[in-house]
Formats: structure tokens, C-alpha cells, sequence
């Protein structure tokens, strides 16, 4: 599923590629990913989605002031 080869501008690392057999695999978890992130929510009415939105993003700007810049 991934294909490695030597880095040409550097021996000491390699690089990395999905192959066709990886990239169609990611394809898929990628879609079967957004099956289940919209089943978990699908109890949510769109009022409830933009609430629970607005205070994940909240959470978010708290831990990048708090924890992110000092790591």
C-alpha cells in the first residue's frame, strides 16, 4: 500500500507514496469516515450541530492560546 524509495537529495531518508492499491483505500476509509460522522450527528437537529459547533470551536481557540504556543 505505500511505496518506498531512497530520497534522491537525501540517502539518509526515504520517500514515501501511496500505491494504487493505497490511494483506494484511503479513498474509501476517507468516505466511509464522512458516513459515520454523519450518523453520529444525525441526532442533532441544525440548531443542536451549530451549538455543539460554535463551543467545539471555542475549546479550540482556548487550547491553542493555553497549550499550543508553549509547545
Amino acid at each position: 500500500m505505500i511505496k518506498r524509495t531512497p530520497s534522491r537529495s537525501d540517502r539518509r531518508t526515504a520517500d514515501l507514496e501511496l500505491t494504487d492499491a493505497g490511494k483506494y483505500e484511503a479513498k474509501k476509509a476517507f468516505e466511509e469516515r464522512g458516513l459515520r460522522h454523519e450518523k453520529m450527528f444525525s441526532c442533532l437537529n441544525e440548531a443542536e450541530k451549530k451549538t455543539l459547533l460554535s463551543a467545539l470551536e471555542k475549546i479550540n481557540r482556548s487550547w491553542d492560546e493555553n497549550y499550543r504556543k508553549h509547545s
